[in-house]
């Protein structure tokens, strides 16, 4: 008696449901309506993370690094190295122990002066001038290097450091 109870109580409950006024969506249109809300909010995170990836792997700034050795680094606009490539097999040697990729740009520079120091592609202590010498040509976005060059004035090497044409 009581299961037939329930089961007209039931059905009663989906009769005045349906035949309620303020209920006017079917369960279809709900789950099609929740469907594209859905639909729209995977779009939206989906577009999001292409221009988060494309703002990330766009160049901003390009750096050529000459420790004997000449390296080019591209850097984003959060001053991380995304793109690393040698002008010769001195700075391949380099490259090759540094992994200064997706690095800071100062930490990434710091790096590759110890290394360079390591290969004795640059000595401080060397008669030779050309091995005292750390040019740093850097175009596009300005970029802020004061730590390396506190780094490379306690090492005693004669930093250039040109952005955009002017030395600093």
């Amino acid at each position: 008696m009581d299961k037939d109870k329930k089961l007209i109580s039931m059905d009663l409950y989906k009769a005045d449901t349906m035949n309620d006024p303020k209920n006017t969506t079917s369960p279809k249109k709900r789950f099609s309506r929740l469907k594209s809300v859905l639909l729209s909010i995977l779009i939206i995170i989906f577009l999001a993370t292409v221009g988060m990836l494309y703002a990330f792997f766009t160049p901003t700034s390009f750096i050529v690094i000459d420790v004997g050795a000449s390296i080019n680094l591209k850097v984003n606009r959060w001053n991380k190295i995304i793109d690393v490539s040698s002008l010769n097999t001195k700075g391949e040697t380099i490259l090759s122990i540094s992994k200064v990729k997706y690095k800071n740009i100062e930490d990434g520079l710091t790096l590759i002066l110890s290394n360079a120091e390591e290969e004795n592609y640059i000595n401080a202590l060397s008669t030779n001038e050309q091995k005292k010498q750390v040019s740093v040509f850097i175009s596009g976005n300005h970029l802020d290097l004061s730590s390396f060059s506190n780094v490379a004035q306690s090492r005693k090497l004669d930093l250039e450091l040109n952005q955009s044409g002017t030395d600093n």
